[in-house]
């Protein structure tokens, strides 16, 4: 089973990096065969989308290659990060890019999603961490989600399927 792994933030000190990264660990222990490859979105840094920029020089190579990557895998592990209640701004550029090559960016591959965030905040309201999430997903992906949502929720420490 090829699993494609990446955290959906810039930051090289992502707490999210290290959540996919201990996924991944934790997944290649219990089922050795897995072979993961871990993307960098830093590798993938591209204009700001625009319609335009789209109509003047065509789909970013970046934006094809990864989509493609993603085509490759038979799962994907992706953990979020959180910025004022919403995805990264480096990451949301780049689902606009690949969005327009297909809606269906994840390619109906089944999925781990994974969010972390050390804020005081952090998923102090979880319904609306969902908004997040649907906001991200909701381009053809209706199949199967399985989620581990870790944080405060209701001043309690969870993780949960």
């Amino acid at each position: 089973m090829k699993v494609l792994a990446f955290a959906a933030s810039n930051s090289t000190t992502s707490i999210n990096r290290a959540l996919v990264g201990y996924a991944a660990q934790r997944l290649q222990a219990l089922h050795p065969p897995a072979e993961v490859t871990f993307v960098d979105i830093n590798d993938y840094e591209m204009p700001i989308y625009s319609p335009e920029r789209q109509n003047a020089d065509g789909i970013h190579p970046l934006a094809q290659r990864l989509f493609n990557e993603i085509g490759t895998a038979d799962a994907l592990i992706v953990s979020f990060a959180e910025y004022n209640g919403f995805v990264t701004a480096a990451w949301k550029n780049i689902y606009d890019w690949m969005s327009r090559i297909d809606q269906k960016v994840w390619q109906d591959k089944p999925f781990v999603l994974l969010a972390a965030s050390p804020g005081r905040r952090a998923w102090r309201k979880c319904p609306a961490d969902a908004r997040v999430y649907r906001a991200v997903l909701w381009h053809g992906y209706q199949r199967q989600i399985r989620g581990w949502k870790l944080g405060r929720c209701l001043g309690r420490q969870h993780a949960h399927p």
